[in-house]
């Protein structure tokens, strides 16, 4: 699984919303006005240790974004900040993978309104998960 399927699955089982519906994976299509969508993006190098074989990373370091979009200000940020509090600090089993760590790189914050007049709330979060 993904790290973005694993994320989803995690903030669907925290009442974020429904995969498919409500809540997106990779992507932000233009219905419904209300949703979530999980992005994933470049992160830091992957952490080695001596002795362990080339290629075979201890720690992945990706880091992923959550955006929320509502015709409503106050909507889109609650909903962001559910998702900066579900996340953040958060740490071990997603999906049978190991999360050292799920941090915020800082608070929600407003990205922009679209061309349909919703705003864009976003917050960026860096993980240490081992790879599977």
């Amino acid at each position: 699984m993904s790290m973005l399927e694993e994320i989803g699955t995690y903030l669907a089982a925290e009442s974020m919303g429904t995969l498919g519906t409500d809540l997106f994976l990779g992507e932000m299509p233009d219905a419904p006005d209300t949703c979530t969508a999980v992005h994933e993006y470049a992160g830091m190098q992957p952490v080695h240790f001596m002795g362990v074989t080339r290629g075979a990373a201890i720690w992945e370091q990706p880091r992923f974004q959550v955006m929320c979009r509502a015709k409503a200000y106050a909507t889109a940020r609650s909903k962001a900040k559910d998702a900066f509090n579900k996340l953040d600090g958060h740490s071990g089993t997603l999906s049978g993978t190991e999360y050292g760590y799920i941090r915020a790189l800082q608070s929600p914050f407003l990205v922009q309104k679209d061309a349909n007049d919703r705003v864009l709330i976003a917050c960026n979060f860096e993980v240490a998960k081992r790879p599977s």
